[in-house]
């Protein structure tokens, strides 16, 4: 009954998340064809000024650079890092539910290391969760990438520097669709990525709480 209870939770709060992404990217949309439909800009209605015309494309095109590359780009970012928080609390909250449940003799911050890596060796040696099967191992290589991702954009804002051969990160950007780079070799997420994310967030967790109590 509380295995059940706990998977609703966590499914319910990734819902949130997605309905959070999906009306802000919306509204964000909407802006910017606001913008474009609030000039009519068939360049007929300038008659011989080209010079106007053009400062409005500019002034339309920085507003809608704006849009994509600052809020755009800044809260689809903050959700992945807000998406990776609440899995790592997750897995921690879970271990700890693991020791209480079954008196083990090791609690979860005895252990070296932190993070989902701590907890994914904690739940492997103490209660035996297997993270090779049921398709754990692709769940964690996803996961595993997103962590890599989410340390990029906390500690390097994103910015990812071009190397010979490429760093790890930039084989994940390369390789993994709806990841990219927008202004100035930053990553740039779309919102497939989020979602994407979202359904594997969901199914690892509810994985874990299936096999662990």
């Amino acid at each position: 009954m509380m295995k059940s209870i706990l998977i609703d939770a966590c499914v319910a709060r990734l819902e949130g998340f997605r309905k959070y992404t999906e009306e802000l990217d919306a509204k964000f949309q909407s802006d910017k064809r606001a913008i474009v439909e609030s000039y009519d800009l068939s360049p007929d209605n300038y008659g011989q000024d080209e010079d106007e015309y053009n400062d409005i494309i500019e002034f339309i095109s920085d507003d809608i650079h704006e849009i994509e590359n600052t809020f755009i780009d800044t809260f689809r970012k903050s959700t992945l890092v807000s998406l990776y928080s609440f899995l790592e609390r997750q897995m921690h909250q879970l271990c700890k539910r693991v020791d209480k449940k079954n008196s083990l003799p090791i609690a979860v911050t005895d252990l070296r290391g932190e993070g989902v890596v701590r907890s994914k060796m904690y739940l492997e040696k103490m209660v035996s969760v297997d993270f090779s099967s049921g398709g754990m191992n692709a769940l964690w290589s996803a996961i595993s990438d997103l962590n890599k991702l989410r340390n990029q954009i906390v500690h390097e804002e994103g910015y990812v520097k071009s190397t010979t051969p490429p760093s790890t990160i930039e084989n994940i950007v390369n390789n993994t669709p709806d990841l990219g780079y927008g202004w100035n070799n930053q990553i740039k997420v779309e919102m497939n990525y989020i979602d994407s994310t979202i359904k594997t967030i969901e199914r690892f967790l509810s994985n874990l709480y299936n096999q662990a109590l």
